[in-house]
């Protein structure tokens, strides 16, 4: 058997409360990290989020709001803003307006699918936090795509 290939993508996805693991998480990730973290964390769409220049803070990797277009590239941390799904499509980000899923936007489930297809078995999925179903899904096509998963259990 072949030994698993590196990682080209680590997703971070959290409940409204997962603001403190995430950052335990982001805090603890290497500079020299060869993989890019796309982040999800469900937030009241009616406020600026701080979460990227929370994150940044204490993290080695330059951490910032994801924006339009901008190309998914190894070594940055990309935080999804407030009302958008944040979405990987041929190697960029893409922030969707489309209806919430499950009353969430951001979607969990929207961005593990769209990694799952863009990346497949390059791709680490981390689940922190949170009592709804949402990221149950796109962990499975994560799983299903060859990619990893790993769950906060406490």
């Amino acid at each position: 058997m072949s030994p698993k290939p590196e990682p080209s993508v680590v997703a971070l996805v959290a409940s409204a409360g997962g603001v403190r693991a995430l950052g335990a998480v982001v805090s603890r990730l290497p500079a020299s990290l060869d993989a890019a973290v796309v982040i999800v964390l469900h937030l009241a769409r009616e406020r600026r989020s701080l979460l990227a220049e929370i994150l940044d803070r204490t993290s080695a990797l330059p951490v910032h709001e994801a924006r339009e277009g901008e190309p998914v590239e190894a070594g940055n941390v990309y935080v999804a803003p407030p009302d958008a799904h944040l979405v990987v499509r041929d190697g960029s980000i893409v922030l969707d307006h489309s209806a919430p899923v499950r009353f969430l936007r951001p979607s969990a489930d929207m961005l593990l699918e769209s990694l799952a297809a863009a990346y497949g078995d390059r791709c680490v999925a981390v689940i922190l936090s949170g009592t709804g179903s949402d990221g149950a899904a796109g962990a499975a096509a994560i799983r299903a795509a060859g990619g990893t998963v790993i769950a906060q259990t406490s």
